[in-house]
């Protein structure tokens, strides 16, 4: 096999050079010095890149707004789906979060490490860079040295960081977002951007200058540490009608405490404003009240995780929903919710396809679940996830867990019924999740599937 392949023309290697990752095409090299030319021009063929920054890299990635599961929601792709079930997935991709043929793992962004990378790659135009708050101050030079090089090409920059201890970042958000406003960037379509406050800054409000906004399609903003706000950058363009170009905003604001009511800013704006967010994050926990006045403005969210608190009727909640018709991901924490389920003419919310529900209860039935009408609601609903934040279980006899298998049938319990009530009507159902949460026994299933429960 391997004397076949040395034996390739150089056309055919070529082609195969197309499908190695490139962790190994910038190696391959190494095994026959024959090939170091046509390496060359299979690097300088592609036109994506994912770097993985500093030490240890993880083995996936994670991207800020990517629907939680959203996989899942192809896990039947070759069956026939209805028109409405095709609607919803039409604007939803598969994620490879190991970052595919595209991933580069580098520890150091080194001066040497980014001359090969720029006359290696000469015609990248989707760039992804993930962990940038492990570079060094002498590393973030490099870094502006790729985006300035390729900012003329690149349709697509997506940045990520891992949210370490503040102290310890060496890279100025504040100094990246300014050169990023002020490079030109002729053909970007998209970006996705961190921000991270100093230390020394954490708990102020930071109001961000985003002259990006009038360059994109489509803008992510992820702020891991502190509160900002991008109200008066939204404001100032859109009153020169300079967001005509922008489609879509999805954002995660930081922690904006309900003392402040920073959210009450973006229900100023105009309609047609609002209407661009997909995802808006970072809003304290709300009454119904005022719930179902900033989600009458965003009509448009594909995902919503919403914290209420007080005591409620349900069907007070799905009127909330209820403008919300392209909502694919509902996360709902009612751990300090009392809530009345009333279920007289629940209206549906069909285009939600994966629910979470987070519970705080410690005992294994809780009314709440246990009524919850979930085939009602979401018809459609593919993904369940149940977060129970206390698993102290008062009425186990198992407890406290001596092994893996205890706590699993002490999740299964606590889902069992629901679950079997919803299975009637809930054709789509396949996939439950219980995540790993940090407990004395920190460790049990978290995927089932449907057939569990049958």
């Amino acid at each position: 096999m391997s004397r076949n392949f040395h034996n390739l023309p150089d056309l055919c290697v070529r082609k195969l050079f197309d499908y190695l990752p490139l962790n190994d095409l910038v190696n391959i090299h190494h095994f026959r010095k024959e090939w170091i030319n046509i390496q060359e021009a299979a690097c300088r063929h592609r036109t994506s890149l994912t770097l993985m920054l500093g030490p240890s890299p993880p083995s996936l990635i994670n991207y800020p707004f990517t629907i939680p599961y959203q996989n899942d929601l192809f896990h039947d792709e070759c069956e026939n789906l209805n028109e409405e079930e095709s609607t919803f997935n039409s604007n939803l991709k598969r994620i490879d979060f190991t970052g595919g043929l595209a991933r580069l793992n580098f520890e150091r962004l080194s001066r040497s490490n980014v001359t090969f990378l720029l006359e290696y790659f000469p015609s990248i135009k989707n760039l992804e860079i993930h962990r940038i708050d492990m570079l060094s101050t002498s590393e973030y030079d490099q870094l502006i040295r790729i985006l300035k090089q390729w900012s003329p090409q690149l349709i697509s920059l997506t940045i990520t960081s891992v949210h370490i201890d503040p102290r310890y970042i060496s890279i100025n958000f504040a100094n990246l977002l300014r050169m990023i406003n002020a490079t030109r960037w002729p053909m970007l379509k998209r970006i996705s951007l961190p921000f991270n406050h100093s230390h020394e800054s954490l708990n102020s409000q930071l109001s961000l200058e985003l002259d990006i906004l009038t360059k994109v399609e489509h803008f992510e903003l992820n702020v891991e540490q502190g509160k900002v706000t991008i109200y008066f950058a939204l404001k100032k363009f859109s009153e020169k009608n300079q967001l005509t170009k922008l489609r879509s905003i999805a954002v995660d604001l930081g922690n904006l405490e309900e003392k402040n009511d920073l959210w009450r800013f973006y229900l100023q704006l105009e309609p047609e404003i609002l209407q661009k967010f997909t995802c808006f994050r970072g809003m304290p926990s709300l009454d119904l009240l005022e719930t179902r006045q900033f989600y009458s403005h965003f009509v448009s969210l594909k995902q919503l995780e919403l914290n209420l608190c007080g005591q409620h009727m349900f069907t007070e909640l799905v009127d909330c929903l209820e403008p919300l018709n392209q909502l694919t991901y509902f996360k709902l924490n009612a751990a300090k919710l009392e809530m009345n389920m009333n279920q007289t003419n629940v209206k549906s919310i069909r285009s939600v396809q994966i629910f979470s529900l987070t519970l705080s209860s410690p005992f294994h039935r809780n009314k709440l679940l246990d009524s919850f009408p979930l085939a009602e609601i979401f018809p459609n609903v593919r993904v369940f996830e149940f977060i129970n934040q206390r698993l102290d279980c008062h009425d186990c006899p198992n407890y406290p867990f001596e092994s893996e298998q205890q706590y699993d049938q002490c999740i299964r319990q606590q889902i069992s019924i629901a679950i079997s009530n919803w299975l009637a009507n809930c054709k789509r159902l396949y996939r439950i999740y219980t995540p790993i949460l940090e407990y004395d026994c920190d460790h049990h299933r978290s995927q089932w599937s449907i057939e569990d429960f049958k």
